[in-house]
């Protein structure tokens, strides 16, 4: 403590309290008891002797206290008064009183309004309508990939298609479809016609439909002169158009007959398409 500090004492519980010189300019003396929570005039209840109220000294009044006592028996009484003071808040120290803690005021909190129960469980219904909605299109248009790669889920794709009436694509990959050898020749008995030659091997360990041959025609300067997309029933001849689908590992030879795209046409290149359904 240092030697401005005073004893005050509240005058609603009694408790003793030392206040600072400091604490006493925060609110020109006003203090809040810790105990009971009085607000009191330090200064005014002080158990200090001699303790005048805190004021500020006008510029004038600043001077020495010795150069203002014109005599001696007053500068006497005033340190016998000074030195008593001191004196007392020493005795004060030694005792056990308590420490004036002044604190900032609490503030208050307000909780966030919350939302009311039933709109919360409206949300809550909305968004899982909204996934399953979502789960169910991707099932839908993924269900032949689905059906093919997952066979833990065929039973149950064909009790929902036999209600639903739906068709499930046969299962497909092109590019295990090998094109072994290909050749374009002009035709042995018709003037303006091709003849092209292929064999294709279905290199896949399950059978899978035909493919839609893609054959177009380029010049010199890579320009398209013609294309064709040719389904398979238009190219399998009456004894391969019993097939099902491709069986597995075994070439298959097919050939076409085709207008001739004419003399610009020196390039071309042929593209294995799935199969219109």
């Amino acid at each position: 403590m240092d030697e401005n500090s005073i004893v005050t004492q509240c005058p609603s519980c009694l408790t003793q309290f030392w206040v600072s010189s400091g604490q006493l300019e925060v609110a020109n003396g006003q203090v809040r008891c810790g105990s009971c929570l009085h607000v009191f005039n330090a200064i005014q209840n002080s158990l200090t002797p001699n303790i005048e109220p805190l004021k500020k000294p006008e510029p004038e009044q600043i001077a020495t206290p010795f150069n203002e006592v014109e005599s001696k028996a007053e500068k006497n009484n005033f340190l016998n008064s000074r030195e008593g003071s001191l004196e007392y808040l020493s005795s004060l120290r030694n005792s056990e009183v308590p420490t004036l803690k002044i604190s900032a005021e609490p503030v208050t909190l307000q909780a966030p309004e919350i939302m009311p129960r039933r709109i919360a469980y409206g949300w809550l219904l909305a968004c899982m309508i909204a996934i399953v909605c979502i789960a169910s299109q991707l099932l839908w248009f993924n269900r032949t990939t689905i059906y093919w790669n997952h066979p833990q889920y065929q039973s149950l794709f064909d009790e929902i298609c036999s209600h639903m009436h739906c068709k499930l694509s046969s299962r497909q990959s092109l590019e295990l479809i090998e094109n072994q050898s290909i050749l374009v020749t002009p035709h042995s008995e018709f003037e303006g016609a091709m003849q092209v030659q292929l064999i294709l091997n279905n290199r896949a360990n399950f059978q899978q439909p035909f493919p839609a041959l893609s054959l177009e025609f380029r010049d010199l300067k890579n320009r398209l002169v013609a294309h064709r997309t040719i389904q398979p029933n238009e190219y399998l001849d009456n004894q391969q158009s019993d097939w099902l689908s491709m069986p597995i590992e075994q070439p298959i030879q097919i050939s076409l007959e085709i207008m001739s795209p004419g003399s610009r046409a020196v390039n071309y290149k042929l593209e294995l398409l799935a199969p219109r359904q």
